[in-house]
């Protein structure tokens, strides 16, 4: 465990973007799939995305219809879509456990190595 915990906190000092490197991935993708979709504006925070099928989303309460943002935490590509067609800022709907600084956190203390207390007794 020792070792995989500095393993990681080792891997994440480079890391250069706000959120985890797999989640970076997963919203640029996000973006690029939903780049072609219809949204239409019912209100200030509420959306309509048109893409296989109709999904409702509210920016406020951090809801889409197909549940995934609600589920997952992190906004799914319909709500993307919606907060980019807005001129939002993707990375203020989404929870800060996704961001790499709290992974890092997660990593950075570190866990002391203990000795086999049956072969320090024999030392002994």
């Amino acid at each position: 465990m020792m070792v995989k915990y500095a393993a990681r906190r080792c891997a994440a000092k480079k890391w250069t973007t706000y959120l985890c490197p797999k989640m970076e991935k997963h919203l640029q993708k996000s973006i690029e799939t939903g780049r072609h979709w219809d949204v239409n504006r019912s209100s200030d925070n509420l959306f309509e995305v048109q893409a296989e099928y109709s999904f409702a989303i509210d920016l406020h309460q951090h809801t889409c219809s197909c549940h995934q943002w609600q589920i997952k935490g992190f906004p799914c590509a319909h709500a993307i879509v919606a907060i980019v067609d807005d001129d939002g800022d993707p990375y203020e709907y989404i929870e800060p456990y996704f961001a790499a600084d709290y992974y890092r956190s997660c990593y950075g203390i570190p866990i002391a190595p203990f000795l086999d207390i049956e072969k320090e007794a024999r030392r002994l």
